[in-house]
C-alpha cells in the first residue's frame, strides 16, 4: 500500500471554510497493475505439411511475450518481434499459446492461435518416356522418378523424395 496525500481546496470560500484550517489528509491507497491487451491478427491459421505461415500480434503491456505449441509434432512456433511464425511437421491440429508475462505496470495476457496442417496433395505426371525391361516372364515394371514420372504438389506442399508404387505391363510377352 502507498500513502496518498490529498490536498483539498474549497471552490466556494464565501459560504464554506475548513475546520481548523485542515486542508490536507493522508489516505491509504494502492496502485494496481493495468490490464494488458494481447491481440492476434488472426486466431486461426491453415497451412500445408512442411510449410510455414505467419501472423502478427499487438501488445500494449510491459511484460515479455512468448509462444508455445501444444503439439510440437504437428507444428512448432517462433517469435520475431511481433511476428509469429508457425512451421508444420505433420498433418493435424495444434494450438499455439501466446503469453505476455506480467510486467511492472501491466497484468499478464494470453491469446490462442488454432493451427490446422493439411496433407500435401501429390500428383503423379507421366513424362512420356518408354519403360523397357528384358523378358523375365513377369509383368512387373520398374519406373524411375524424373525419367518416367514426376511428383508434384497441387497445393504447394512438400513432395516426397520417393514413392512406393506397383507397376505392371499389360502382359509378359516380348513385343
Amino acid at each position: 500500500p502507498n500513502d496518498i496525500t490529498a490536498t483539498f481546496k474549497l471552490s466556494d470560500t464565501t459560504n464554506f471554510e475548513f475546520n481548523g484550517g485542515n486542508k490536507t489528509c493522508t489516505i491509504q491507497g494502492q496502485i494496481t497493475q493495468k490490464d494488458s491487451s494481447l491481440t492476434l491478427a488472426s486466431t486461426s491459421l491453415k497451412l500445408v505439411y512442411n510449410l510455414s505461415a505467419s501472423t502478427t500480434f499487438t501488445y500494449d503491456g510491459d511484460g515479455t511475450v512468448s509462444a508455445t505449441s501444444g503439439t510440437e509434432t504437428v507444428a512448432t512456433v517462433a517469435l520475431n518481434g511481433n511476428t509469429i511464425t508457425v512451421t508444420s511437421h505433420k498433418a493435424g491440429n495444434a494450438e499455439i499459446t501466446v503469453t505476455a508475462s506480467a510486467g511492472t505496470n501491466y497484468k499478464s495476457a494470453t491469446a490462442t492461435l488454432h493451427v490446422t496442417v493439411d496433407k500435401s496433395i501429390i500428383q503423379v505426371t507421366s513424362l512420356g518416356e518408354t519403360a523397357t525391361k528384358v523378358y523375365d516372364g513377369t509383368t512387373t515394371a520398374t519406373l524411375t522418378q524424373g525419367t518416367h514420372y514426376l511428383l508434384s504438389s497441387t497445393n504447394g506442399g512438400a513432395v516426397p523424395q520417393s514413392i512406393n508404387y506397383t507397376a505392371n505391363y499389360a502382359g509378359s510377352a516380348v513385343g
